[in-house]
């Protein structure tokens, strides 16, 4: 009893810090298994309840059950002739527990026959929990391996998990593989760690089977290798951990033959879907290491790493703290392997990583940025801690706000640019969701076939009114007019709550038509500078427009409005 009470003792932090995060959290957590995350998956139910890993042998109808299945994942990719799954095995591999677990449970009963069902869901989920868990708990023996204890380990605990992307990938993309590829690096800094320490054989092979879970869940992350100066501490540290091991030869063959067998078991399953053992999963995607956006992925306001996550700015003053302290070696191990990994990740063709919050691919390396910010921590004065505090603990709101705001499409995957991020910089209302998700038409592909320009009045808080109506039969072509482009002048108050809609009525007054969005969805520039605003009106095709009324509606919830420059603008595509 009294070791259970130890242990519990030894892991009440983490515990703490994940219900913690699981509170404050909890409306960010939905469908789990989406996006790549359902690639990194598919592996699991593809191989224990589809059964169709393997297509060599595969009747015609066998075939058409497959294609139907995965003819709309966009990882399984064409390699000669074969669908191949673009991920490797290793987050699956991670996942499986969770996974069978749900099987056991809930039973394949015909009910949850495709491994998509919500059990499986919530499962991954607790999957994520569990690994960001580890993750903690090793990190926190990382830190004692460098002196460190108390406040700065469960302060940089705290800030890993609600000051960084980590929030999204651990709960709304926690089957995506970057929390199980953060386990991974911070399982091997920690084994690694402990052989330059003490030279054990046993810590020697559990970093070498890290560091082969790392590659099959990201190939990319075996670049983790080059943090090793910095893990040994010292040059002489390094080289007498290296001949140790080749002192060694049956640990090290034992190390080799343990990382080849991790690496075949991707192999074999490439041979099974396709025939071929090695082959690039990534068709057509790839680096362009002569062309790196190194600036671009840590300082641009689409995804970079420093504007999504300021936490991590700490390890700039931290290395050139360590530079002036004179402790040269631990200050350029860290900064040579920092500018290696932004020169690999900023050469993927994708440098920003598609649609994601903030730039994800640096989670996984999480443990090497907060390991340095907690030695800063531990190591600096008494005011200079207050101020990194202080900064750090600034950074918690912000990152949960922009969470959340991702979370409701107010902040965009991919497009985001310095105006639209400061344009809605910790706001959360209701009328700033999908503001960034509006449908852009190129004006000049397209021609006016008519258009309608509104007498300028004022209206009061609180009215109701239908600014336009017409009989559709009565506007020229309208089956094929493509959008109604509507623009107004404005300053475009943030305090103001005005909605317009567009809406087509049939004669019995039944809606068959109707977008409605608040006005601040028309500004292009910041809110409160007068401009002209506008919004397209993407319209259905209609079969019988006869009888049927289209309306320009506009609402002042509790502003007054002074209607000004109203236009409407029906558009259809050039005939080339």
């Amino acid at each position: 009893m009294s070791k259970v009470i130890t242990f519990l003792k030894t892991v009440l932090p983490e515990i703490i810090i994940v219900f913690i995060f699981v509170a404050l959290t909890q409306n960010f957590v939905g469908k789990t298994i989406t996006g790549d995350g359902v690639g990194y998956y598919d592996y699991l139910p593809s191989i224990f309840i589809h059964h169709d890993i393997s297509r060599k042998d595969f009747t015609e109808g066998q075939k058409d059950v497959f294609n139907t299945r995965v003819e709309n994942f966009g990882f399984y990719l064409d390699y000669e002739g074969q669908r191949v799954n673009r991920y490797s095995y290793g987050t699956a591999l991670l996942q499986s527990p969770f996974f069978f677990g749900t099987i056991l449970l809930a039973g394949l009963d015909g009910t949850m026959n495709d491994g998509h069902q919500e059990p499986f869901h919530v499962a991954i989920f607790i999957a994520a929990l569990f690994y960001v868990f580890l993750t903690l708990f090793l990190l926190k023996f990382i830190l004692k391996e460098y002196g460190i204890k108390g406040f700065p380990v469960v302060f940089v605990q705290v800030l890993m998990v609600f000051a960084t992307s980590l929030t999204q990938y651990a709960t709304s993309n926690a089957a995506f593989s970057h929390v199980y590829s953060l386990f991974a690096i911070t399982a091997f800094i920690f084994f690694a760690k402990r052989f330059f320490v003490n030279r054990s054989s046993g810590n020697f092979l559990l970093a070498v089977l890290s560091l082969g879970v790392i590659t099959v869940i990201r190939p990319v992350n075996l670049m983790v290798f080059l943090f090793i100066p910095f893990i040994a501490g010292s040059w002489e540290s390094l080289k007498e951990g290296v001949l140790s091991i080749i002192k060694k030869p049956l640990v090290l063959v034992s190390g080799i033959a343990l990382f080849a067998i991790i690496i075949f078991i991707q192999l074999f399953l490439w041979y099974l879907q396709t025939g071929y053992f090695f082959l690039y999963s990534y068709q057509g995607e790839g680096f362009n290491f002569l062309d790196p956006e190194f600036f671009k992925i840590l300082f641009s306001y689409k995804k970079g790493l420093f504007v999504y996550t300021p936490i991590v700015l700490l390890c700039l003053p931290a290395v050139g703290y360590f530079f002036y302290k004179k402790k040269y070696y631990m200050a350029t191990t860290w900064l040579a392997f920092f500018v290696v990994l932004t020169y690999v990740l900023s050469s993927w063709w994708c440098w920003y990583y598609a649609g994601s919050y903030g730039l994800r691919a640096y989670i996984d390396y999480y443990p090497v940025f907060f390991i340095l910010i907690a030695m800063f921590i531990a190591q600096v004065n008494r005011w200079a801690k207050m101020a990194i505090i202080a900064f750090s603990i600034l950074t918690i709101p912000l990152n949960l706000i922009q969470t959340y705001q991702y979370k409701v499409y107010i902040l965009h995957q991919t497009s985001m640019n310095k105006d639209a991020y400061w344009k809605i910089f910790l706001r959360t209302d209701e009328r700033l969701r999908g503001i960034f998700y509006k449908k852009k038409f190129d004006y000049k592909a397209f021609d006016v076939v008519y258009e309608k320009l509104l007498e300028d009045k004022p209206l009061k808080a609180g009215s109701f009114e239908v600014l336009w109506a017409e009989d559709c039969s009565k506007l020229p072509d309208l089956n094929e007019v493509d959008f109604i482009k509507v623009s107004f002048n404005n300053p475009f108050l943030y305090k103001d709550k005005i909605r317009i809609a567009l809406t087509i009525d049939d004669k019995n007054k039944e809606n068959k038509f109707y977008h409605r969005v608040w006005h601040l969805h028309y500004a292009h520039e910041e809110f409160g500078k007068p401009q002209l605003g506008t919004y397209d009106y993407v319209l259905p095709k209609i079969d019988n427009i006869e009888g049927q009324i289209i309306n320009l509606i506009i609402q002042t919830i509790d502003t007054e409005f002074d209607l000004k420059d109203f236009k409407l603008e029906f558009l259809t595509k050039k005939q080339y």
